[in-house]
C-alpha cells in the first residue's frame, strides 16, 4: 500500500474493547452508493492513522432510535 501509515506498536490492542458512538447530527456528505461509502470510510480511517488515532477495535454506532444500530470492527490486515 503506497504511503502506508503504520500503527504504533505501543498502542493498546482495542480488539476486546467496544466503543459506542452516537450522533444527533446529520451527515453533510450524501452517500448514495457503496463506492461512495468505501471512499468515506477509507478517508476516516486514513485521517485517524495520520493523526495518531488507532482505529482498530469494535465500534458500536447508536442512532438514538432513528435508524438501525450497527457494529463495525476494524482489524489490521497482514501484508
Amino acid at each position: 500500500m503506497r504511503g502506508r501509515v503504520p500503527l504504533r506498536d505501543d498502542a493498546v490492542s482495542q480488539s476486546s474493547t467496544r466503543f459506542t458512538m452516537t450522533t444527533d447530527d446529520t451527515a453533510d456528505d450524501e452517500l448514495s452508493s457503496t463506492a461512495e461509502f468505501e471512499i468515506a470510510l477509507g478517508r476516516v480511517i486514513r485521517t485517524a492513522l495520520e493523526n495518531g488515532v488507532d482505529p482498530r477495535g469494535t465500534w458500536e454506532y447508536r442512532n438514538n432510535g432513528t435508524d438501525a444500530d450497527v457494529e463495525v470492527m476494524v482489524v489490521e490486515l497482514a501484508d
